[in-house]
C-alpha cells in the first residue's frame, strides 16, 4: 500500500470527537469548510467506529489519521498529512501541505485542498476534489531513494468515480467503472484505459478544462478538451468491436489526434495505414480497418486545414 511509505516522517497530533454529517454527492457540488475545533497531542489517531459520524482532525504538523468502518469525517487540517478513512462513506479534507489519502471501502468524498496531494479512492463510489497544486489520483508508488518522484499505476478499483483536478497539473487514471473526470485548470493528464481484465463497456466522460491537456479515451468514452492546445489518444483493440469515442469539441486548429492500435495479431498493419475520415450527420468519423473509431462531433470536411500532417496519427 503506496501511503504506508509515508509514515515514518508523517507523525503529528489530532482530535477526536463524535458528530452528525449528512451530504449529498453532486457533480455541482462545492467544496465545503471542515470544522477545524479540537486539539490533543497525540501522534496517531484512529477510531474503532460505531453508528455515529466520527470527526478526526489533525493540526498544522504532519499527522497521521486514521478513520474507522463507520462513516468519517477527517480533516488534515495544515502539514503534510497521511489519512487512512478506512470503511464507510467518509469525508476527507487534506487541507493545506501536500497529503496523501486512501478512501477505502465505502462512497467516500476526498477533498486534496492545497498543495501536491496523492489521493486514491478505494471500493465504492467516490467524488475526488484535487483542489489547487500539481496533484495525483491513482494509486501511487514512491521511488525508494526519492520520495519526490512519482509513479503513477492504476485507480479507482470499483465504482463510478467523479473527480475534479482544480489548478495545477493533475494526472488522472481509470481502470474500472464509468468515471466523470474533469482537468480544470493547469496542463492535465486524463486516461480512462479500461483494465483489459474483463471485457466490459463502461464509458467515460473526460473535460480536460483550460489547458494544454492529454485524454487517453476508448470504447464509447466521450471526450471534451476545453479551452486549449489538446492532444486525444484513442486506444482501439483490433480483437473487439467497440464503441465509438466521442469528441465533442475538436479544434483543427490547435488540437491533435492519435488512434492507437492494439491486439493479439498485428501483423500486416503498419503505422502507414490510412486513417478514413467521413463526413457524417453528427460531424467527422474517423475509422480505421473498417471500425467507426472517433466521432468529431460538428465538424465538416471544409473545418479541416488544407495540410494535415500531424493532425491524425496512427501508432501500432
Amino acid at each position: 500500500m503506496w501511503l504506508l511509505l509515508l509514515v515514518p516522517a508523517m507523525l503529528g497530533a489530532a482530535f477526536l470527537i463524535d458528530s452528525d454529517d449528512d451530504h449529498d454527492d453532486n457533480e455541482a457540488e462545492t467544496e465545503p469548510t471542515p470544522d477545524t475545533s479540537g486539539d490533543i497531542s497525540d501522534d496517531t489517531a484512529t477510531e474503532d467506529g460505531s453508528d455515529d459520524v466520527n470527526v478526526i482532525n489533525g493540526d498544522d504538523s504532519d499527522d497521521l489519521l486514521y478513520g474507522s468502518n463507520a462513516a468519517d469525517r477527517i480533516s488534515g487540517e495544515g502539514g503534510n498529512d497521511v489519512i487512512f478513512a478506512e470503511g464507510g462513506a467518509d469525508t476527507v479534507f487534506g487541507g493545506e501541505g501536500s497529503d496523501g489519502i486512501l478512501g477505502g471501502d465505502g462512497d467516500d468524498r476526498l477533498f486534496g485542498n492545497s498543495g501536491s496531494d496523492l489521493i486514491e479512492g478505494g471500493e465504492g463510489d467516490d467524488t475526488i476534489f484535487l483542489g489547487d497544486g500539481d496533484d495525483a489520483s491513482g494509486t501511487t508508488v514512491f521511488a525508494a531513494e526519492n520520495e519526490e518522484e512519482l509513479f503513477t499505476a492504476l485507480d479507482f478499483q470499483n465504482g463510478d468515480d467523479l473527480i475534479r483536478g482544480g489548478a495545477g497539473n493533475d494526472y488522472m487514471m481509470d481502470v474500472s467503472g464509468s468515471n466523470t473526470l474533469y482537468g480544470e485548470q493547469g496542463d492535465d493528464t486524463l486516461i480512462a484505459y479500461e483494465s483489459g481484465l474483463e471485457s466490459t463497456n463502461t464509458p467515460d466522460s473526460l473535460n480536460g478544462g483550460a489547458g494544454n491537456d492529454f485524454l487517453g479515451a476508448d470504447n464509447g468514452d466521450e471526450v471534451t478538451g476545453g479551452p486549449g492546445a489538446d492532444h486525444i489518444v484513442v486506444a482501439e483493440d483490433i480483437d473487439q468491436s467497440e464503441e465509438t469515442v466521442t469528441v465533442t469539441d475538436f479544434d483543427p486548429l490547435e488540437d491533435t489526434l492519435t488512434i492507437d492500435v492494439y491486439g493479439s495479431d498485428l501483423s500486416g498493419i503498419g503505422a502507414d495505414e490510412d486513417i478514413v475520415i467521413t463526413e457524417t450527420s453528427d460531424g467527422l468519423m474517423l475509422e480505421f480497418l473498417g471500425e467507426q473509431v472517433a466521432l468529431l462531433q460538428g465538424l465538416t470536411l471544409a473545418d479541416l486545414p488544407a495540410d494535415t500532417t500531424g493532425l491524425f496519427t496512427l501508432t501500432v
